[in-house]
């Protein structure tokens, strides 16, 4: 089989409904590739939605995932798989109808591409905060590394999962997802994909992107507060040393540096963004996120010498 999509989900049976409408509306023939929804212990009807695609849908299975947490779920949707391409979608995205197709044609862009992803453009349920801008959407999964197909530079160019794809050989070869990263029930941890992408660059592969796969993110009104927004930094924050400990083994916490990154860089940067396009609320509320996440970097940082 070409092709296996994986969809890990939790609790979110309305999007996971749209979700796998997206994906039954793609240009490529059911057959080219098989729909993996791997429940992450819902308690709402999850299970309900993923019966009722089944059987209209052929290729379509639900498998479990018993142990919660984002990461785990999509390693058992990478072992259950039988494509020989992995593509990844988050619950609460909608796959354009020549999303898969696009997505796979990044496999051409060279015989050492491992990875593929695509765009995620965000679709709110109620009109946008003027905060809400080019600066601070990608606080919200928002995704684009330009209009031209190409091959990413690693690092930082570093793609989300909710629009990724990978050799299934190699997302095996590298053991799957960091299982202590990623979000966990109603944790806003991240970070998961800085890892396996390092990794599957250290065996020499490369990542592509294609602009034509795009995919829609949807942003309920609870997200839409600068509250949500600043606890999505912190956990950001906090993350970011875990996340360089899983990437560089000679990684040493240095909290006092880290405070003086918050403290001292990024004013002249700041200036010049309140010259530019941007508008000063988004300007502004972005310098905030990021103060916090740096803020919540030192923290952890801390903890970790602590031990």
């Amino acid at each position: 089989m070409r092709a296996s999509v994986i969809v890990p989900t939790f609790d979110r049976a309305r999007h996971l409904d749209s979700c796998l409408a997206g994906i039954a509306r793609q240009t490529m023939s059911a057959d080219e590739f098989e729909v993996l929804v791997v429940d992450n212990r819902s308690t709402d009807d999850t299970s309900d939605v993923i019966a009722r695609w089944a059987a209209v849908r052929p290729g379509l299975r639900g498998v479990e995932a018993p142990i919660p947490g984002v990461s785990r779920a999509r390693n058992v949707g990478i072992r259950e798989a039988r494509g020989d391409l992995l593509a990844f979608l988050d619950d609460d995205t909608i796959p354009e109808p020549g999303w898969l197709a696009a997505l796979l044609h990044g496999y051409t862009l060279g015989c050492d591409v491992g990875a593929a992803c695509g765009r995620a453009v965000l679709s709110t349920e109620r009109p946008r905060p003027a905060w809400l801008g080019a600066i601070t959407e990608g606080f919200f999964s928002a995704m684009d590394f330009g209009p031209e197909p190409r091959l990413l530079v690693v690092p930082p160019e570093v793609p989300w999962s909710l629009n990724l794809s990978l050799r299934a050989d190699v997302a095996r070869a590298v053991g799957g997802f960091p299982e202590d990263l990623g979000r966990f029930g109603t944790s806003l941890r991240s970070g998961e994909e800085f890892p396996l992408i390092h990794r599957i660059g250290d065996l020499g592969w490369r990542v592509a992107y294609e602009p034509e796969a795009v995919v829609t993110h949807a942003v309920p009104p609870e997200r839409l507060r600068i509250q949500w927004l600043m606890r999505r930094a912190w956990a950001g924050g906090t993350t970011a040393p875990l996340v360089r400990a899983a990437v560089e083994p000679a990684f040493r916490a240095e909290p006092g540096r880290a405070a003086g990154r918050v403290a001292f860089r990024g004013w002249r940067e700041l200036s010049r963004r309140l010259r530019g396009p941007s508008g000063t609320l988004d300007v502004l509320v972005g310098e905030a996120a990021h103060r916090v996440a740096g803020i919540g970097t030192v923290w952890a940082e801390f903890r970790l010498r602590a031990r």
